[in-house]
């Protein structure tokens, strides 16, 4: 076994390694969050206990003034004695009476400071319960989007169905009659299912289960871009769902379990093709073929491809080391129909265009860095398939494949031709490094793409110990960013050449 096999070997089974530790921690999460979970009914019976005690509060108040208002009543009704000596002796006791009116004021004062600190409670309990509460308003671009989306995918089952009501009221129940309602049940029961999914992701999001993650989404989804004005909404929610990455509703960019994770951020990019960016460039044209008429099994390399570029290396090695499946290398299923459920490319497939992607992006000619990555990478991928004894690379796989790399090669052209938002080797070397991305600053949205680069470069080094050390810090550098606003410095070690 030659260095370069060995080296493969040694990465395959890191490979092994990162995801078997990924699904742990994600099992972890699912165990522990009960435990954990943010509870609406202990935060509104906090809130409720906050303002009981207010209440009691408001009443002692009031009891307390009225004592104070009673002894000063009662002593400005009476006469002043004609007798000094009555005169001293009722000076002596309006002093000790008014001694004991200062005390009743001071105890007055210590409720009512008191009563200010629990509305000031009261407010942060509302003010935490609303910040960590999710919404979509209806009349806010997102969710006018969503509106208009169900509203169409539901009119055509809709239709369908007032058509069978028609022809039930002219005749008996037929054939075609059965087969009418038979299409709109299974279009509507697609849609409760993918509707169902959108509102288990909005729970998720909305009691923290992604512990942040759809807010960083967003934020790295913020320096994508296509040949289109980035004028779109968009939304990320959790996915319970794998496939609910490539069916959803308009401008949803799902984050699939079990990818709720730092490491993981990279597959956005991935969905944003399949939600935003193949829309903007339906009208593009791939070897000779337009990209609208290109089969959904090919779209998922398309989409691979557009992740590589928009994302760099981090992606690459997200799909290596955390999603593509040596034992689904050659589970290639023929095109029939571009939208017949279940068709798929193998992982060989979706691998080759990543790694062709890569290759492409490398502007260092010097050092081939990018090449580099590939190569290993590659052999990582062949060692772990011998591993897994995937078998002889089929007939099916070997024809997308090559499919695959003439539109690969397109689409690159494409995109190098438009606005759309590259990570190439140039940006690579300009990196931050490990020390400086654990540096405890805020991190800006422009540093997203650079500093999830960089710590799977740290990652996939064996010389790199503390792993979940890498993913806390940079988590709450995200998160403190979401804090304190946009006001933080920006980073001096920011690729001049990003464009957002």
């Amino acid at each position: 076994m030659g260095d370069n096999d060995k080296k493969g070997a040694r990465d395959a089974s890191l490979m092994l390694k990162i995801r078997a530790d990924a699904l742990a921690g994600n099992l972890n999460k699912v165990k522990d969050f009960l435990l954990r979970a943010p509870n609406r009914r202990d935060e509104i019976e906090k809130l409720e206990g906050e303002l009981k005690q207010l209440f009691q509060l408001a009443g002692d108040i009031d009891l307390a003034v009225y004592g104070a208002k009673t002894k000063v009543e009662n002593e400005s009704g009476q006469e002043v004695p004609a007798v000094p000596e009555e005169r001293k002796r009722r000076v002596e006791e309006l002093q000790q009476k008014c001694g004991d009116i200062e005390l009743a004021v001071s105890a007055l004062l210590a409720k009512t400071a008191a009563a200010k600190g629990k509305v000031t409670s009261a407010i942060n309990a509302v003010a935490e319960m609303k910040r960590s509460c999710f919404h979509i308003r209806p009349d806010e671009p997102v969710g006018l989007v969503l509106s208009k989306d169900l509203t169409a995918r539901i009119s055509e089952p809709v239709k369908g169905l007032a058509e069978l009501n028609k022809a039930l009221a002219a005749n008996v129940p037929d054939v075609e009659a059965w087969k009418k309602f038979r299409v709109a049940s299974l279009r509507s029961q697609d849609i409760f299912a993918e509707y169902l999914d959108f509102l288990g992701g909005l729970a998720l999001r909305d009691i923290g289960f992604d512990e942040g993650i759809s807010r960083m989404a967003e934020d790295l989804i913020r320096t994508y871009k296509t040949n289109q004005p980035p004028s779109y909404p968009w939304l990320a929610l959790p996915a319970a769902r794998p496939d609910a990455v490539v069916k959803t509703l308009a401008r949803i960019v799902r984050v699939g379990f079990p990818e709720w994770t730092v490491w993981a951020l990279p597959f956005t990019a991935h969905a944003f093709w399949h939600v935003i960016a193949r829309d903007d460039l339906d009208d593009v044209v791939l070897q000779e073929t337009t990209l609208e008429a290109i089969p959904e099994r090919l779209q998922t390399c398309l989409a691979d491809a557009f992740a590589t570029y928009t994302m760099g290396p981090a992606y690459a090695y997200a799909a290596f080391y955390l999603l593509l499946n040596p034992l689904d290398a050659y589970a290639a299923n023929p095109a029939v129909a571009a939208d017949t459920a279940g068709l798929r490319v193998g992982d060989d497939t979706r691998a080759q265009a990543i790694l062709a992607m890569l290759v492409s992006m490398d502007d260092t000619s010097a050092d081939n860095e990018y090449k580099t990555i590939a190569l290993s990478l590659g052999s990582m991928w062949a060692s772990a398939m011998e591993q897994a004894a995937a078998g002889q690379r089929t007939a099916q796989t070997a024809t997308d494949n090559a499919a695959v790399a003439l539109l690969v090669e397109a689409l690159g052209n494409v995109l190098g031709k438009c606005q759309c938002a590259s990570f190439p080797s140039s940006h690579w070397d300009q990196m931050e490094t490990l020390d400086q991305v654990l540096v405890d600053r805020p991190l800006q949205i422009l540093e997203l793409r650079s500093v999830l680069n960089s710590m799977w470069r740290a990652r996939v080094d064996p010389a790199t110990k503390d792993v979940k050390s890498i993913e806390d810090k940079v988590r709450n550098r995200i998160m403190k960013k979401k804090e304190i606003g946009q006001s933080a410095a920006q980073s001096p070690n920011l690729p001049a050449k990003v464009t957002v």
